[in-house]
């Protein structure tokens, strides 16, 4: 939930509220950094993805999670849970399943792709595919405001740059990112299970991280090798 999850909490704000505080959170940077209605036509816009260009997302994207989540679980066998990060979770567990899933799924994927990689990231073109792709996911991760996040946010936002920098659009990066999101909400709601927790092992992490980074990289290199094809 990013930086309007960890102040509503602080705050004592209702949890709701996270969506249009998150807007209004990435409304200013985007007016400092397209300040003029041209440089609006920057940005990388919500366009249709051909066949060939979409498929590649899939194990990339997918990959991303599976090692982002399996970094999460690596971390949560060594690091106690926070108050905050308590009070997010039963804060989010009071929802309905499909109200939660609207706010705290596909909300956060639409606002924050079509700032991280919409703006941001065509504002960072001239770095080249690498800097620009790691510097939005950095950005990405420190807006998370949250330690226990940081890496695995780090390991999706580059893949979630990668795949809008080749295919030119946000829509696999924003399905990338619900899918994601709605898969974290399945494990929050499975954590309420007693034993839930017991049931995972360090050798367990370990597999889900190296199998995702695996097909992270897999589907990483089918896109950038598509996308060659396909340029003139």
């Amino acid at each position: 939930m990013g930086f309007g999850g960890i102040v509503i909490t602080r705050y004592g704000l209702k949890l709701w509220s996270v969506v249009p505080f998150q807007a209004l959170a990435l409304i200013g940077p985007s007016l400092l950094l397209f300040r003029g209605k041209a440089e609006w036509r920057r940005a990388i816009p919500f366009l249709p993805v051909t066949g060939r260009k979409a498929w590649p997302t899939v194990p990339l994207l997918a990959g991303a999670s599976m090692a982002a989540i399996g970094v999460a679980l690596a971390e949560s066998l060594f690091i106690a849970e926070g108050p905050m990060q308590r009070g997010l979770r039963e804060g989010v567990l009071r929802y309905s399943p499909p109200l939660r899933l609207a706010l705290f799924a596909i909300a956060p994927a639409l606002l924050e792709e079509a700032f991280f990689r919409g703006i941001l990231l065509a504002c960072l073109r001239s770095w080249g595919r690498f800097w620009a792709c790691a510097t939005s996911a950095v950005i990405f991760a420190l807006f998370h405001l949250n330690p226990e996040q940081m890496v695995p946010v780090l390991i999706l936002g580059g893949a979630l740059a990668f795949a809008t920098w080749e295919t030119g659009s946000l829509w696999p990066a924003v399905l990338g990112h619900a899918f994601h999101n709605s898969i974290v909400l399945l494990a929050l709601g499975s954590a309420q299970t007693p034993g839930a927790a017991e049931t995972v092992s360090s050798a367990a992490a370990i597999i889900i991280i190296a199998a995702g980074l695996v097909l992270c990289i897999s589907g990483g290199r089918w896109l950038a090798s598509s996308a060659q094809e396909i340029s003139p």
